[in-house]
């Protein structure tokens, strides 16, 4: 008894029972450690991932404002060159002029929903409806105001046609001129406030540290 009693108090068994304790708690570091650098992983995994998903829709939305941009300038100067041949006097040219701007504006009509959509959706909601808005407060969207000069140009051209007949040339002409003023200075209004908000909503947006592993 005295024996056994004199191994138990041995430095062998204190030194294994050390090693012991050694041996738990290292495993323990490695499986803490292990524990961490899965978490770090999967932190840095998601946010890369919302990284790349975030500068996928920065880029939709810069190219939504620009195709917007490029729509409403197709439209106006397409508009614009109608009034030039109609202040020639010249039917015929002016003619060629209203039928390739209605390809235009048709083409206008099949695509602006959409854009106003993803423009809703990516950059603003009011910018959104300001371009084209199907409520009572309609009259002072973009879109309105192409209506309201594609209307008065229109029956300026309606007067050109009936020649001698029509006696208030002058009159459908002021008005279309100064219809066609308000709509470049309500579309220059838009594309510098459509810009300014994308601006403003993404300048916060800074570039994530990428790992090196």
């Amino acid at each position: 008894m005295k024996y056994l009693w004199d191994i138990i108090n041995s430095r062998l068994i204190v030194i294994v029972i050390v090693l012991l304790f050694i041996s738990f708690i290292w495993k323990e570091l490695v499986f803490f450690a292990n524990d961490f650098t899965n978490t770090h992983q999967n932190f840095t995994w998601e946010r890369d991932k919302k990284h790349i998903v975030l500068k996928q829709e920065i880029q939709e939305a810069k190219k939504t404002i620009e195709k917007i941009n490029f729509l409403i300038s197709q439209r106006a100067y397409s508009l614009q060159k109608v009034h030039w041949k109609i202040e020639s006097y010249n039917l015929d040219e002016s003619e060629i002029a209203y039928k390739n701007y209605e390809k235009v504006k048709d083409k206008w009509n099949e695509e602006i929903r959409v854009y106003r959509n993803k423009l809703k959706r990516l950059v603003d909601e009011d910018l959104a409806y300001s371009l084209l808005n199907s409520n009572t407060d309609k009259k002072r969207s973009v879109h309105n105001y192409f209506a309201k000069t594609h209307e008065l140009t229109k029956d300026w051209l309606r007067c050109l046609r009936n020649g001698s007949k029509c006696s208030d040339f002058k009159d459908k002409q002021n008005k279309a001129h100064k219809s066609l003023t308000e709509l470049y200075n309500v579309t220059d209004l838009f594309i510098d406030k459509s810009y300014s908000i994308f601006l403003k909503k993404y300048k916060s947006i800074k570039e994530f540290p990428r790992n090196k592993n």
